[in-house]
């Protein structure tokens, strides 16, 4: 009833009250309302009328100062402190302490630690000066007591006594929780679109690629057969070749252009067949043939590509080839060559290292099968069934690879694709002179020197050891000879180049241009190859590839280097 009378009490009221109100613990206070003025600021019933004098300081003076017992009403002024001692105790605290209004006297009586600090009866005044400074303090921290309404109880009136210290530190420490909310926000924020620097080497798209591939595709990228001997192996070999640069010789306009079986092209450095490009990117291969075509290179489609062979001669701004494995179901095999003749693919490529797949650990650790959104759209569903049904311990492309292709192949078998088509027939896989001149005599038109990268024989030579070996084999029969296996710059390109190959083709590095940013990262992969081997050239004093041969190797540092007599 006081409230109402003060004409100070009702003007705060308003903002304390409505914080308080949920705490109703207090309500038990009604009778002694007039003593626990400060009790109202829980926000009970009769905390209402007192409420407003500890909330708002200035209430609080006159509520208590009417009270009979004037020297404890006088350290009513403390009764902010009750207000502020809720805070700690989560708002309700003062409404127990309050409760029994005898022992609020007392309890105001020690908290008149205040009092003295404002002199007895002005004290009011200096009082609530502090009041209104501690006030807001316990409004934030009261806002969040009601959902710890329990906490009444736990609050004794002895504790409001000490209640000024708590309050104020219950106000930081809710400050920071909300603070702490949008932390995460900005540290998101850049992850989105993040501006990334050109690539200055083929090796800056294996970071981006890797950063976005799920574990289990980077694995199947990158992963070797048995302990990777022969995977490492194809880049130990370049490590070893060194370089005989010439000077003073006009190198200011170097020429990367070549020909290959009738096509023109801008560069040696083509893109070899891998499987699944949907796994990467979901353009797949027609993103990676739109890239091989800006920088004027040569693709050689897998038959295991997951975009149709029109759709990826529709992208298609340069040469494409074939590459087939002998099917059991020689309709299917027959089928394929038929559509790639009509859909304008310049040759077939016939891969021969891999009558069964490769022992490859990393895919058979991960369980390893292609999901079922990239599938083999060029094969009956019925040929690649089972490399959609992963398996623990085994990889689903070994098991699809073991029914799908047909390992009692020959050389005689050759003839019956040979009639099937026009086209030029590659034959990729050879690592020795014997069948090096094998393939030529059973009507090779290329012949590709590769290990597989890796992911067949583990022991196999380094692609780089073997191709000077099959190179001399059949130079004399102008078999051209391409090469993969380990490039991973334009200078390992010019090294393989020096040693006889006609072009080299990269499979790994392709595939992480294609996933780190699709088409455009296919043409930067190669465009990056193509400057170096410009470089190279330039620096070695070999301005056309007619004159990048084994005399630009030292003596010894790959099979078949020695210096032309005379050079």
């Amino acid at each position: 009833m006081t409230a109402p009378t003060d004409a100070p009490g009702p003007a705060v009221r308003p903002p304390h009250t409505i914080p308080l109100d949920p705490p109703p613990p207090s309500s038990p206070t009604p009778a002694p309302a007039p003593t626990p003025a400060p009790a109202s600021t829980p926000t009970p019933a009769p905390a209402p009328t007192p409420t407003p004098v500890p909330a708002s300081t200035p209430a609080p003076a006159p509520a208590l100062t009417p009270a009979p017992a004037p020297a404890p009403a006088s350290t009513s002024a403390p009764a902010p402190a009750p207000a502020l001692t809720p805070a700690p105790a989560s708002t309700p605290a003062p409404a127990p302490a309050l409760t029994p209004a005898p022992t609020p006297t007392p309890a105001l009586t020690p908290a008149s630690t205040p009092a003295p600090a404002s002199t007895s009866a002005p004290a009011p005044a200096p009082a609530l000066t502090p009041a209104p400074a501690l006030a807001p303090a316990p409004a934030p921290a009261l806002a969040p007591a009601p959902a710890s309404a329990s906490a009444p109880a736990p609050a004794p009136a002895p504790a409001s006594a000490s209640a000024p210290a708590p309050a104020s530190t219950s106000a930081p420490a809710l400050t920071p929780a909300p603070a702490s909310t949008p932390a995460p926000t900005p540290t998101l924020a850049p992850t989105p679109a993040p501006q990334a620097p050109p690539a200055l080497r083929i090796e800056d798209y294996r970071h981006r690629a890797r950063r976005r591939l799920d574990a289990r595709v980077w694995d199947f990228v990158e992963g070797g057969a048995g302990s990777e001997r022969t995977l490492r192996a194809n880049r130990r070999a370049f490590a070893r070749v060194t370089l005989r640069p010439r000077v003073l010789v006009d190198v200011s306009a170097c020429d990367t252009g070549t020909e290959l079986l009738g096509a023109p092209l801008a560069t040696p450095v083509g893109v070899a067949p891998t499987a699944y490009h949907r796994l990467l990117h979901p353009d797949g291969e027609t993103a990676t043939a739109r890239g091989a075509g800006a920088a004027g290179a040569l693709y050689v489609v897998s038959v295991f590509a997951s975009r149709t062979l029109e759709e990826i001669a529709a992208a298609a701004a340069g040469p494409l080839w074939l590459q087939l494995y002998w099917l059991r179901r020689r309709e299917a095999l027959a089928g394929l060559v038929e559509r790639a003749a009509e859909a304008g693919y310049r040759a077939l490529v016939l891969t021969l290292d891999a009558p069964q797949l490769g022992r490859r650990h990393r895919d058979a650790r991960n369980g390893f099968a292609v999901p079922s959104g990239v599938r083999a759209v060029n094969l009956d569903a019925a040929l690649t069934a089972s490399a959609h049904r992963p398996a623990a311990g085994r990889s689903a492309l070994a098991v699809h690879t073991a029914e799908a292709v047909d390992p009692s192949v020959t050389w005689a078998d050759l003839a019956w694709l040979r009639g099937r088509s026009e086209l030029p027939l590659v034959l990729k896989g050879v690592l020795t002179a014997e069948d090096a001149v094998l393939a030529v005599r059973h009507g090779a038109d290329a012949i590709v020197v590769s290990n597989h990268g890796g992911r067949q024989l583990d022991g196999a030579p380094a692609s780089l050891d073997a191709l000077a070996e099959v190179v001399d084999a059949v130079g004399a029969t102008g078999c051209p000879v391409l090469f993969d296996g380990g490039v991973r710059s334009g200078t390992d390109a010019f090294a393989a180049l020096a040693l006889g190959a006609r072009a080299v083709l990269l499979g790994r590095p392709v595939l992480w241009g294609l996933a780190a940013d699709g088409a455009a990262g296919v043409a930067g992969v190669l465009g990056l190859a193509t400057e170096e081997l410009a470089h190279t050239m330039a620096l070695t004093g070999r301005p056309a590839l007619s004159a990048v041969d084994r005399s630009a190797l030292a003596r010894g540092t790959a099979p078949g280097t020695a210096p032309h007599a005379g050079a």
